[in-house]
């Protein structure tokens, strides 16, 4: 076997290795990663009654990923398993486009280690199991480079359409796509190629993709400006609403916190190595111009996301770093050659084995830490394969899901959007709402009516929620019996953000 094909085949069982571990996860993943449970409630309650709405929720999220989601859920008629397949479906495909993008840009070798590097990304394989729209956006993503650098080698035009409908159709379903769209075209527009700036050749290639990967992001914008008066009102509304969610942890908050979480989540999932590979490999790019069209790519995104973070446009999330983990997979790869040849003098396969145990390792040491009981445990869970509930969840599943009968009805209070995670860990069908009053979906102020008109048996309460407002009850946990709207409440169980309190029958009138 000579070494072009003995590198194909160790590249096809790193991809292999990749869809089998995103696999297992699905398996035993609680499915919490993000706002997961909050776009199968959504997809849910379309399904209900299908439309062509494109309003879904919340103002900034769009359409595209609902729809997708609500087709697999239809075609196999499970809402749940529906939208989590189609995550799964993406990144699983996603791995062999990381390896065919690289091999395009690159070599084979850095091929092979760019998809150990994005097979083993824990961030990667864990939204492969959830109904989070972040796997869909990546494997849409990747097509779209796909196409793009396949006609940088070609020049073929169909392989350019191909990658703005690629890109289109991911633009409704992630923003990001928006910001990758507009690189792009800047490469096209701007990138010396040998040819004039203003040649026919170089405009006819910038009119293709553009106006095949314009497509979404124009219909959007002209709807937004029909609908709310501003083509670019989704940017206005997490301009309005990040304070509020700033709030919920004052030490969020802050700029360093806010500037430092992304760096942070980058370095623990893909290790201070492949980061320093990666740097690495954009700097020989900037000397011999291979892969610099990538590099450029991934230093402008990086630039806007974190000018956007800074300027409060958006949160900083973990999972919001998984966009860029995954362009860095592409030169951290081409970085770790470029090591090998220059300084290490290794031999492939030694390397390979060596990187591998590298990101196994880390992939281990990721999931161990989120399994086990420390006091970082939820930061590990938010980057863990595994995307465990919070502890938090955990502590309220625990006590009340044994205890919680079939016919139980209960109230929950929103804190975090979390009613509908506490729903899907206490077993309860999602948005289904004959068991529950959530104040995620319910007028906060319509929880007493409600107390008193189905009497339910749990009320999941916290001092940081929004019935704080509307019931009197006081902070903290007390083991003295409350008796509210003609109704005892007595404290059952006390967690680090929530409390449980049983509601007893009728109170007698004094």
């Amino acid at each position: 076997m000579n070494e072009k094909s003995q590198l194909r085949t160790w590249a096809l069982t790193a991809v292999a290795v990749g869809i089998a571990i995103r696999l297992i996860s699905f398996v035993y993943s609680s499915s919490d990663g993000g706002d997961s449970f909050a776009r199968i409630a959504t997809t849910a309650v379309w399904l209900r009654h299908p439309s062509l709405q494109l309003d879904f929720s919340l103002p900034d999220w769009p359409p595209v990923h609902f729809w997708l989601m609500a087709a697999f859920s239809d075609l196999i008629r499970n809402v749940v398993l529906g939208c989590r397949l189609l995550s799964l479906v993406f990144g699983c495909l996603s791995v062999w486009l990381l390896w065919r993008l690289a091999s395009k840009i690159y070599d084979e070798s850095s091929a092979l280690f760019s998809v150990i590097i994005f097979a083993l990304y824990s961030l990667g394989i864990g939204y492969s199991t959830t109904a989070s729209s972040e796997a869909t956006h990546i494997g849409l993503t990747l097509a779209g480079l796909l196409g793009f650098f396949s006609f940088r080698r070609t020049e073929s035009l169909l392989s350019l359409g191909f990658a703005g409908l690629s890109l289109t159709i991911d633009a409704g379903v992630r923003y990001e796509s928006w910001v990758i769209i507009f690189l792009l075209s800047l490469l096209l527009a701007g990138y010396p190629d040998g040819r004039d700036y203003l040649s026919l050749t170089r405009l006819r290639n910038l009119l293709v993709f553009a106006s095949s990967a314009s497509l979404w992001p124009a219909f959007w914008m002209l709807h937004e400006y029909r609908i709310k008066g501003n083509p670019l009102y989704f940017l206005a509304f997490n301009h309005q609403v990040l304070p509020e969610q700033l709030a919920i942890n004052p030490a969020h908050g802050t700029l360093l916190y806010q500037a430092l979480l992304l760096p942070s989540a980058l370095v623990l999932t893909l290790t201070p190595f492949v980061i320093l590979a990666a740097l690495y490999g954009i700097g020989v790019a900037f000397r011999n111009r291979k892969g610099l069209e990538i590099s450029l790519l991934i230093l402008g995104f990086a630039a806007i996301e974190l000018h956007t973070i800074a300027t409060h446009g958006s949160l900083a999330l973990a999972r919001y770093s998984i966009t860029l983990g995954t362009f860095m997979a592409l030169p951290a790869g081409f970085g770790l050659k470029q090591c090998l040849d220059k300084y290490l003098h290794w031999s492939n396969s030694a390397f390979t084995v060596a990187l591998a145990a590298v990101m196994g390792c880390n992939l281990i040491g990721i999931t161990a830490f989120s399994m086990s009981h420390l006091p970082l445990t939820d930061k590990f869970r938010a980057v863990s394969p595994l995307l465990q509930f919070p502890r938090r969840i955990e502590e309220v599943r625990d006590f009340l899901g044994p205890r919680l009968a079939a016919s139980d009805l209960i109230v929950i209070d929103d804190y975090n959007s979390e009613p509908n995670i506490i729903s899907a860990a206490l077993g309860l069908q999602i948005a289904d709402f004959s068991r529950t009053y959530s104040t995620l979906a319910e007028p906060p102020s319509g929880a007493a009516a409600y107390i008193a008109s189905h009497h339910p048996r749990y009320l999941i309460f916290s001092d940081q929620g929004k019935l704080r407002n509307f019931l009197s009850i006081p902070s903290g946990c007390s083991a003295r019996i409350l008796p509210l709207s003609n109704f005892n409440f007595r404290c059952v169980f006390h967690g680090s953000v929530y409390d449980i309190y049983e509601i007893a029958g009728d109170r007698s009138p004094e």
